[in-house]
């Protein structure tokens, strides 16, 4: 009885973290993903929506495609805590949502790696259901940041502070809960069928 109930705990927390982990492995892609030039008046549209509801990110992302440029590439992060060149807007049936630009909105958090460099700009609580506009306009040349192949995204993270979300942050740890349910529920089942036969008239 004991087996059976743990495996029966088991599959329930299983199918708890397939669903968490599926959420988490579609918020990880991005709604929209675009390249970007930082010269004077490039400028980009473009609409999306979101699978789920959470909070997303405008994130200015600078790949370090070219890792021979070293001197160069360590401006890039120093330039990404500035100020960048750029102003954005996203709108949904025309009504303004969030935005943000280079001379009042600074870079709410840094990120960075040896494969690129990273700001997110703003974020905000995307709905599904809804179509939203985005709109992207560089206000002045960069050529350094130019030289990454910089992109712009809208994309989600995680809660830090949610444990389920860091546990189960795709589905693997529900399928190894899945495994070890069927271990405590092979003892059960055999004394079930055992049973059964037991019972069973003979013919």
């Amino acid at each position: 009885m004991g087996c059976a109930v743990i495996a029966v705990l088991l599959f329930i927390a299983a199918g708890f973290g397939w669903h968490i982990g599926w959420v988490q492995e579609h918020l990880r892609k991005p709604v929209l993903e675009k390249p970007i030039r930082f010269e004077d008046g490039f400028s980009l549209t473009d609409s999306f929506s979101v699978p789920y509801t959470h909070w997303y990110w405008v994130e200015v992302v600078c790949p370090k495609t070219n890792l021979s440029d070293g001197p160069l590439l360590k401006e890039v992060g120093g330039y990404l805590l500035r100020q960048l060149p750029i102003q954005f807007t996203v709108t949904c049936n025309g009504m303004p949502v969030t935005g943000g630009d280079s001379t009042n909105n600074h870079p709410r958090a840094y990120r960075g790696s040896m494969f690129f460099e990273s700001c997110l700009m703003t974020g905000f609580n995307f709905e599904p259901g809804k179509r939203y506009d985005f709109s992207f306009h560089t206000t002045g040349a960069n050529p350094v940041l130019d030289a990454t192949k910089p992109s712009v995204r809208i994309n989600a993270f995680g809660s830090d502070s949610d444990i389920s979300e860091w546990i189960f942050s795709d589905t693997t740890p529900a399928l190894f809960l899945v495994g070890i349910g069927l271990l405590f529920a092979i003892r059960p089942c055999w004394i079930l069928i055992c049973k059964r036969r037991q019972t069973s008239p003979p013919y």
